[in-house]
């Protein structure tokens, strides 16, 4: 079954920004830079004056219009729509511009007498020439898809046209052409021409040259370090167009490490996502993601730690006196009074699964203050902050500490506020309890660990140069197991070693483990638009991560952003402060 981790949608608002911002600005500073062509006008022949002895004319007028460029022209975005099968039609708007040119014009001084009409000269004059228009309409189509061949996301030109209205030609006013009795018809002549030398001014090369390059930051990868990657190739869904309003795509959102994909079972087809109302992306993320996460930190070697009296909560603990007339009397009494140390290290890759658990929360007992009795509400919050994974263990927690009676009676509203969907993680680690004697690391001891952590306080934050969805690990003492597996010490074969983990070496591993959440997962995204990390909304649903967000460029003040929201009326004349997406990114990575 092929994997699809990862899916997202795209409003149309969202698009419209996209296109907004990256794109118009390119193009427009492009199409600055374009020149109208040259052009020639065949004017023939005007009769100059007319008397008794004869008549002027100036014989095969030709006018060239050449090094021609752009004055004032300044297009403006006008709309972003969508046509069938990711085809887009971009519109921009230049109004009271004008086309400069050199004005080179040829001809014959001719006078023709009763005895026939004889060359008097040969005229060859250059003037500047400006004509003026009061519009220019230019439509850009371009069409999104995913390339298999270069293993990317891309936006191709596909054409462009040029429409423009009101000219108004200024002939120069020393111009042979303006010694015609009645100029009206040339006139008329001139404008056509260079209106046709506008109308065909080349913005097909230009557009076409920037678009390319422009878009190749739409990797279908994400490094989050030197060694791990994500792939974002496309998924079954591969790309859609829901409704011709929107882009939904799926992409397989695997993770490498050194090259090497991840292998879990029952890779996920996970559904795409509705086109967000009020937001520029949707995306769903897999638990299965999540896990191919912690495989490659498990693979890269950082499930590891060093527990010693220095960065544990208790320093006694590391101690052997500390199990002097305890069960472990006989590691004191091979070693009394040595300090200790303990390796601790992930025996095979975390595993987390999004499902339903209950989930007691001092935010979530507090909703029921007026849905309890008094006594009975009073009497729950011994059970704030417990974590049951099943209903059985529910309800067992409940009966203890309400009593059978009260538990049945108010079993369901209690359930309506615990019953949530949790990120659930499971570690398998195993410690070694080493004895520092006369410099030497004696391993004394060793233990597995199963521990139990959810996932809690999601964002969207940054690591390095992607943006991720982050998260904490919660850890569910209460599910922690330990098994006793081996000591060379004669005395020593069994033990519940919770306690120590719990409360005093679980600190120095869960450091490292946090540093994977900090990581995060990464999303793809277009390079220079960072999710707004304060309007993003992030939920939890079986089997995925529901994330809602909008996104700002880096170099936008916030006038764009607010363009691209639906009922938002811009006043031109209004000031704007800086409105900047890495004002958030110090809260966001302190809340990760």
């Amino acid at each position: 079954m092929s994997l699809q981790g990862i899916t997202v949608a795209i409003s149309p608002s969202g698009i419209q920004y996209f296109t907004n911002v990256l794109l118009v600005n390119e193009i427009v500073q492009a199409l600055q830079k374009v020149s109208p062509p040259n052009n020639s006008i065949n004017a023939g022949d005007i009769n100059l004056s007319s008397s008794k002895a004869g008549s002027s004319w100036a014989n095969n007028i030709v006018i060239a219009l050449s090094s021609g460029s752009m004055s004032s022209f300044s297009p403006t975005f006008q709309s972003i729509t969508q046509g069938d099968n990711g085809e887009f039609t971009l519109t921009l708007l230049a109004n009271n511009f004008q086309a400069k040119f050199n004005w080179n014009e040829q001809y014959d001084d001719v006078f023709c007498s009763i005895i026939g009409c004889h060359t008097m000269d040969h005229q060859n004059n250059n003037y500047p020439y400006s004509v003026g228009f009061s519009q220019m309409t230019i439509t850009v189509v371009f069409e999104f898809f995913f390339s298999p061949r270069t293993n990317q996301w891309v936006f191709q030109f596909n054409s462009s046209t040029v429409t423009t209205s009101g000219v108004s030609p200024n002939i120069p006013s020393n111009s042979i052409v303006n010694s015609e009795e009645y100029a009206g018809c040339f006139s008329t002549q001139v404008s056509g021409a260079t209106k046709a030398a506008v109308d065909t001014i080349d913005f097909s090369t230009p557009i076409q040259a920037l678009i390319q390059p422009l878009f190749q930051s739409i990797s279908a990868s994400g490094n989050l370090t030197p060694n791990i990657a994500f792939d974002f190739s496309q998924g079954p869904s591969g790309l859609t167009f829901p409704g011709n309003s929107g882009i939904a795509a799926g992409v397989t959102g695997n993770v490498t490490y050194k090259g090497q994909p991840y292998a879990g079972t029952n890779p996920p087809q996970l559904a795409l996502p509705p086109i967000p109302a009020n937001n520029h992306l949707n995306y769903y993320a897999s638990d299965y993601t999540f896990d191919a996460l912690m495989w490659a930190f498990f693979e890269e070697g950082d499930l590891v730690a060093t527990a010693t009296p220095g960065n544990i909560p208790d320093p006694g603990a590391l101690n052997t006196s500390s199990y002097n007339n305890g069960p472990l009397q006989a590691l004191y009494n091979a070693y009394p009074d040595k300090p200790m140390t303990a390796n601790i290290a992930a025996l095979v890759a975390p595993t987390v699964q999004f499902r339903q658990i209950y989930d007691l929360t001092s935010a979530n007992i507090g909703t029921l203050q007026n849905q309890l009795p008094p006594t009975v509400y009073t009497q729950l919050q011994v059970l704030t902050g417990s974590v049951f994974m099943d209903e059985p263990s529910f309800l067992a927690g409940l009966v203890n500490a309400l009593g059978q009676a009260t538990a049945d009676q108010y079993k369901t509203v209690i359930e309506s506020v615990a019953l949530v969907v949790g990120a659930v993680v499971a570690h398998s680690d195993q410690v070694v309890l080493n004895v520092i004697d006369a410099g030497q690391t004696i391993p004394v001891i060793t233990f597995n660990v199963s521990q139990t952590d959810i996932l809690q306080a999601f964002v969207l934050g940054i690591s390095g140069t992607t943006q991720t969805l982050q998260f904490a690990f919660q850890i569910v003492d209460a599910l922690t197991t330990t098994q006793f597996i081996s000591s060379p010490i004669p005395g020593i074969n069994s033990g519940d070693f919770s306690y120590i983990w719990n409360f005093a070496l679980q600190m120095p591993y869960s450091t490292e483990v946090a540093e994977i959440g900090k990581k995060g997962v990464c999303l793809p995204r277009i390079q220079g638009f960072d999710f707004l990390f304060s309007q993003a909304t992030i939920t939890l649903e079986p089997g995925y991560a529901n994330v809602l967000s909008d996104v700002q460029y880096v170099t936008d003040n916030g006038v764009k952003y607010l363009m691209s929201k639906q009922l938002v009326e811009i006043d031109p004349n209004a000031v704007w402060e800086p409105f900047r997406s890495d004002l958030f990114k110090t809260n966001a990575a302190g809340g990760a």
